[in-house]
């Protein structure tokens, strides 16, 4: 089952069709307090593959949200697509004290996923973050 994030809307219908597989229905709100909200309602699939660009904050968390929302609701595997990957460019440390946030998030996305396939990575280092099988297309 094809699961989008709210900024992947048409990607994923459009990877849906071509594969033949369902397409999730998502819920997607905010809380009073600004906090983001993404729900999968009625999933009931063996897999699923989540196709979220992360171009902002609240698109991550709302990724590592489906990616846990899906797990909970029995998925035993989860493809992660990243058609754009937000801190692909700060792969490394520029400063003294900067963070590497592409080795972060990495860490974080691998956390909730089986694989990842990610559309055009700034750098293809950045995979040698990841903790599961990554793969630049």
């Amino acid at each position: 089952m094809i699961v989008p994030g709210a900024s992947s809307q048409a990607l994923a219908a459009a990877l849906a069709d071509e594969l033949g597989e369902s397409l999730a229905a998502v819920t997607y709100d905010r809380f009073p307090d600004g906090e983001t909200y993404a729900a999968v309602p009625g999933f009931d699939a063996d897999r699923a593959v989540i196709v979220a660009a992360t171009d902002s904050n609240d698109a991550w968390v709302e990724l590592f949200q489906l990616q846990d929302a899906v797990r909970e609701a029995g998925a035993t595997e989860v493809v992660t697509v990243i058609p754009y990957m937000g801190y692909a460019r700060q792969d490394e440390a520029f400063r003294e004290g900067e963070p590497v946030s592409s080795r972060a998030v990495a860490r974080a996305l691998s956390a909730g996923t089986d694989r990842v396939v990610c559309v055009d990575p700034h750098e293809a280092a950045v995979g040698e973050f990841f903790e599961v099988p990554f793969e630049p297309v």
